[in-house]
């Protein structure tokens, strides 16, 4: 849509390497607000997350300022996730499906939104938008092995009354949230 994502602002020297957090691989866990990149301010406009064999994961938000006001209302509502080799060598960011559970092939399908996590098992990388406002959002990035919790179980009990058979059933869901221990 003609709008320069983070990875294209650093290469191109738009914004400083001062304006993104760097959440490196022996940072367990890692908890901040990142900014739209549209904003004139001093606060953090991205996080960058590294990853093997060169790659790193950018996060960034996009809000109603400035060239981002003609984006699809989606854009601005969590954070897109792009991967990128390193900045200092090419121009060239790949957008991430954070919910590939969803197939779609429109970009709108791109967004982190509050409440989810985009999980690269394989990396042991794991990235959370808790809340979404129009100053940005609040995101948190977890590194290490994946450990799920134990699957949901259901009991059925069988009682007998002076109406015949009661039946009861009682389901303690597991979590959901995929934690890095």
């Amino acid at each position: 849509r003609g709008q320069l994502s983070l990875p294209q602002r650093l290469f191109l020297r738009y914004l400083p390497t001062d304006a993104i957090e760097l959440v490196e691989s022996e940072t367990p866990l890692f908890e901040g607000r990142v900014h739209p990149l549209e904003t004139r301010t001093a606060d953090r406009k991205g996080l960058r997350i590294p990853v093997p064999a060169e790659d790193a994961y950018y996060v960034e938000v996009r809000r109603d300022i400035g060239n981002d006001r003609r984006l699809p209302d989606i854009f601005k509502q969590g954070v897109l996730i792009k991967r990128a080799k390193r900045i200092d060598r090419a121009n060239k960011s790949f957008i991430v499906d954070p919910t590939p559970e969803t197939p779609s092939a429109r970009s709108t399908d791109s967004v982190l939104l509050p409440q989810r996590t985009f999980a690269d098992r394989e990396k042991g990388v794991f990235i959370s938008v808790l809340t979404s406002d129009a100053e940005g959002a609040d995101v948190v990035v977890r590194r290490g092995p994946v450990s799920i919790a134990d699957p949901t179980e259901v009991t059925i009990t069988q009682t007998r009354t002076a109406e015949g058979v009661r039946l009861q059933a009682t389901a303690r869901p597991g979590d959901p949230a995929v934690r890095a221990d």
